[in-house]
């Protein structure tokens, strides 16, 4: 009966097709594309007719900073291993069809019955790894009836549940055709134990924080460094910023007649052109980062006092610049990643909405985030934590201290990982 209806509602999606690109551009975008990954695969297959094939999907590109450090695994645990990423989303495609490690990365086809075993046939992967939440019944149908091993990490629950009992039931239905689900933390374990005690549960953590720890110890070259900007003024990176955040350090630079007590760099959520001359005009005395990438020599020892990202991609390498952060988007719809600032050890404010965010939640209560709700506690924070160095390194301390313990997670999926598909389909020395 369930797939039945699962098959009736993809039914009408497919009629409804032509609407909903007309609405939703990017939908329309992912569909122009998303025939070309049978193609893909296929040339795939090709060229690697024998080899190990491991298959990533993830719905986004923020979901897919939580399956790089598990790919990065597979690759050295099997050396001679092909690795394909799939996305739902454009975003997610677009920024990663390059990536290093994944020997194709394509659009997942819209999930039919006929698209899924067409699909997974062709690709033939040893086994399946799915991140957080962007489970397709077809597909891991397909995949749990030619017992291909299937795996759900960093997985999280809606707050849905047990309100809605539709997506109750077809969360029910996709994690029990898993292998295993690995959760992000130990409250979505005891979530998926206390409404889903059939499933395969896994107490993990958020593979992410294995992300972070390895940037932060191997940080890129960046045009700048900490050397460069004033010893007396220490750095605030303002992350992820929306215009209700850039407007209260506008404040400050207006009345502190633009002489700050310290050094400041501007990551916009959205850096477009509009949003970017705007933030040049609020701050006059404000350097673009792309002025300092193509005349590096013109501001080394002399930083600009306030810089202004004007790309996308940066910002966890620009956190190895900062002392302080402050997180954007806790003034509406909620606060943005504060794990990846936390990773460097520096101390972190946003405003008051994080009830959606887990990270910022411990961390507030670890004492590592201080909320704020206007200006004038801003300038509080600043004063009282970042211009005290001692303040600013213990609060930095609470910040690693969160990441340092929750780190392992790609680590213990791995080798589960190897050991399971072991079972499966024995490798040839080729392959391991």
């Amino acid at each position: 009966m369930f797939k039945l209806i699962y098959k009736c509602v993809f039914s009408f999606i497919r009629l409804a097709m032509p609407l909903l690109k007309r609405k939703f551009p990017k939908l329309k975008e992912r569909e122009q594309y998303a025939a070309d990954a049978f193609t893909s695969i296929q040339e795939l297959r090709n060229s690697y007719p024998n080899q190990t094939l491991f298959w990533i999907h993830a719905a986004s590109t923020g979901e897919f900073e939580q399956a790089k450090p598990v790919i990065e695994q597979l690759k050295v645990m099997y050396a001679e291993c092909i690795v394909c990423v799939t996305f739902f989303s454009p975003s997610g495609y677009n920024a990663h069809k390059n990536y290093t490690f994944a020997d194709c990365v394509c659009y997942l086809p819209l999930d039919t019955g006929n698209n899924a075993k067409r699909f997974i046939e062709t690709l033939a992967p040893v086994c399946a790894i799915f991140i957080r939440y962007d489970l397709w019944f077809n597909y891991l149908y397909i995949l749990n009836k030619k017992s291909i091993p299937t795996f759900c990490i960093c997985t999280t629950l809606s707050s849905s549940i047990p309100k809605n009992y539709f997506y109750t039931l077809y969360v029910r239905k996709v994690f029990e055709l898993c292998t295993k689900v690995y959760t992000a933390n130990k409250n979505e374990y005891e979530k998926i134990r206390q409404y889903y005690p059939t499933v395969a549960a896994e107490n993990s953590s958020d593979t992410r924080f294995d992300r972070i720890s390895s940037i932060v110890d191997h940080p890129k070259n960046l045009p700048l460094s900490k050397e460069d900007f004033p010893s007396q003024k220490p750095i605030i990176i303002v992350g992820s910023s929306w215009r209700e955040d850039e407007h209260l350090f506008f404040q400050m630079y207006v009345s502190d007649k633009h002489q700050i007590p310290f050094s400041l760099i501007i990551v916009p959520h959205e850096p477009t052109h509009d949003h970017v001359h705007q933030l040049r005009t609020m701050f006059t005395s404000c350097v673009l980062w792309s002025e300092i990438e193509n005349n590096a020599d013109r501001y080394k020892s002399q930083a600009p006092s306030i810089i202004i990202v004007d790309s996308i991609g940066k910002l966890l390498q620009i956190y190895s610049l900062a002392d302080a952060a402050y997180i954007g988007g806790g003034f509406g719809a909620g606060v943005h990643s504060c794990a990846e600032p936390a990773g460097y050890g520096i101390p972190l404010c946003s405003g008051k909405k994080i009830d959606r965010s887990p990270d910022a939640i411990a961390l507030k209560k670890e004492k590592a985030l201080t909320l704020i709700e206007n200006t004038q506690e801003l300038r509080q924070w600043i004063s009282i934590i970042v211009l005290n160095k001692e303040a600013r390194l213990r609060r930095g301390f609470y910040a690693k201290n969160y990441i340092n313990t929750r780190r392992g997670a790609s680590s213990q999926i791995t080798s589960d990982i190897q050991e399971i598909i072991a079972k499966h389909q024995p490798f040839t020395e080729s392959a391991q």
